[in-house]
């Protein structure tokens, strides 16, 4: 079932260690009718802690490349074991031109840049998510 077809909306985890960030884009997920916000956190290691509470069913996960206890990638790496059939993007501030090549290798779908357009981020998003 494609993204533009769900009836559901997509279940996603979010990680960003900036918490103003954070706070942007847990808002507008709770406020975007595609979108269901199961948890979100500050850190990688809080995240996959949450990630043995949450019911299966994890559709994306957005992760920030930048985080203070785990390299966003190597991040990317355990949640693709862990959420097989789950969309992972890493989101940054800053350019890398090789980025894309290592963030593919590691396992996520997609790299996108953060931005205060939320909506467009979102509709990335949702492009992942099969």
């Amino acid at each position: 079932m494609s993204a533009a077809t769900r009836t559901e909306p997509v279940r996603v985890l979010l990680v960003d260690d900036d918490e103003s960030i954070r706070m942007l884009l847990e808002v507008n997920l709770e406020f975007d009718e595609r979108f269901d916000l199961v948890a979100s956190a500050r850190t990688g290691g809080e995240l996959l802690a949450k990630l043995e509470l949450v019911p299966d069913g994890i559709d994306a996960v957005l992760v920030d490349v930048t985080l203070p206890d785990v390299d966003g990638l190597e991040l990317v790496t355990k949640l693709r074991s862990r959420l097989p059939g789950a969309a992972i993007a890493l989101y940054t501030g800053w350019t890398d031109p090789d980025l894309l090549e290592r963030a593919l290798a590691a396992g996520a779908d997609g790299v996108f840049t953060k931005s205060g357009d939320t909506r467009a981020l979102f509709d990335e998003l949702l492009t992942l998510v099969s």
